[in-house]
């Protein structure tokens, strides 16, 4: 079920409402509703799902907590360059839910010791986003869809129903998401190189939006080095 908000009678946001039917005579499995009111009677059916097990297995991805905090920091980075880059309309924008487990998959904690005795480490979140964006782009594979031949990143739930999230796009759809993804690889890596963080940031903001900050002159006094999204220390 989607809801459909609109700003000055122009759609701006719609949110999507799953409904689940629990089984409660025999193991209790949630059953998720697939299709839609005025689907034919093929399309529309209970599909086993396990939204409770796919919660935990994200939350739970990575047992040091500061690995966790960047891992959800580079889920968010990748959501917010989505809701940019992409259009709202149909299918043409990957699912958020596909970003985060392909982070489930691919992602790597990035970070230099700076204690060894107290395991004291320094997280760098630009190159961590960098290596996730890389290893989705080295994923893509060539797999037959829909009667063809296509490049396409395939991105499987790891529990229940066990299906690609990203089934729904098609084949010139996957195309700009790989030729997108591309740029925004290619956009990292000279912000990763930039002396000068407000040019580094200047660079970023053009694929993470306008709220991203840019610090004016004086915050920085000089260059620095490459700029980094977020970072964080921890003990």
């Amino acid at each position: 079920m989607t809801v459909q908000y609109h700003l000055n009678e122009e759609p701006c946001y719609h949110i999507d409402f799953a409904v689940y039917a629990h089984e409660y005579i025999q193991n209790g499995n949630l059953y998720l509703a697939r299709g839609k009111p005025t689907s034919d009677s093929t399309d529309r059916y209970w599909q086993l799902d396990d939204p409770i097990g796919l919660i935990k297995i994200v939350r739970e991805r990575f047992s040091n907590d500061n690995d966790n905090y960047q891992f959800r920091r580079s889920i968010r980075d990748l959501k917010r360059w989505k809701d940019v880059k992409f259009s709202t309309e149909g299918h043409s924008a990957p699912i958020g839910i596909g970003i985060t487990i392909a982070a489930y998959y691919w992602f790597s904690p990035t970070y230099t010791i700076v204690d060894p005795f107290q395991n004291k480490r320094k997280y760098n979140d630009l190159l961590a986003l960098q290596t996730l964006v890389n290893q989705m782009i080295l994923n893509f594979k060539w797999v037959q869809y829909k009667g063809e031949w296509a490049e396409r990143l395939v991105v499987t739930v790891p529990v229940q129903p066990l299906t690609d999230l990203f089934e729904k796009m098609t084949n010139v759809q996957m195309s700009d998401f790989r030729n997108k993804l591309l740029i925004l690889l290619s956009v990292l890596q000279d912000a990763e190189k930039e002396a000068d963080p407000v040019v580094a940031c200047q660079k970023l903001q053009k694929q993470f939006g306008d709220d991203f900050h840019v610090p004016e002159l004086k915050e920085t006094a000089q260059a620095r080095g490459p700029a980094i999204i977020s970072s964080g220390d921890s003990a």
